[in-house]
């Protein structure tokens, strides 16, 4: 019985290891009233760059802002890769799929790279640029998944949003810790 919660117990945790993510970089422009501004309530632009399961490229872009979707704490705003009206056309998230050359993620607001097709494990980047600029940016891997509507690829891509997209800025020094770094000179 120990044995068979072990086996047990050691499966789900490589099965947790199967995707990872993480937010890698947050800028100090970054604070809920620019993101407000950039995405509340409003459709968003979504780059998807590269296709590592060869389906058809509207229907893979489709899938993965529907994964996006609901994945911003504390915002509504609609992730497109066709915006409309409401949409700040200073703002867009660029998502890119296995980079065939290393690429720092803030450069994804820049020239796109260039991606190869399939590669294992899934390599996902992820930048919320303004401008030619990185806001945040997210990276993530992916060891299996069967296509895009798989739930691996799936909550891979939701979890990378929701590290995208905080819903403060976390190194944000609030007011009552500001004052750590005020000046007080010195009396001789």
């Amino acid at each position: 019985m120990l044995r068979t919660g072990l086996i047990l117990l050691l499966a789900l945790g490589l099965a947790a290891c199967d995707s990872r993510y993480r937010r890698n970089y947050i800028s100090p422009l970054y604070d809920a009233p620019r993101v407000g501004y950039a995405i509340g309530g409003r459709d968003l632009r979504v780059d998807v760059l590269g296709n590592p399961f060869g389906e058809p490229q509207d229907d893979f872009i489709r899938s993965v802002t529907a994964a996006m979707q609901g994945h911003a704490p504390g915002r509504y705003v609609n992730f497109t890769a066709t915006p409309g009206e409401t949409a700040r056309s200073l703002y867009r998230v660029v998502v890119a799929f296995n980079t065939a050359m290393p690429v720092v993620v803030s450069d994804l607001c820049g020239p796109p790279p260039e991606t190869v097709p399939a590669a294992r494990p899934l390599e996902v980047r992820m930048a919320f640029c303004e401008g030619g600029r990185a806001l945040s940016t997210a990276r993530g891997t992916l060891e299996a998944a069967e296509g895009s509507a798989s739930p691996e690829f799936r909550a891979l891509i939701g979890g990378m949003t929701r590290s995208l997209l905080p819903r403060d800025n976390p190194d944000d020094w609030d007011d009552e810790r500001s004052n750590v770094c005020d000046f007080v000179p010195l009396s001789c």
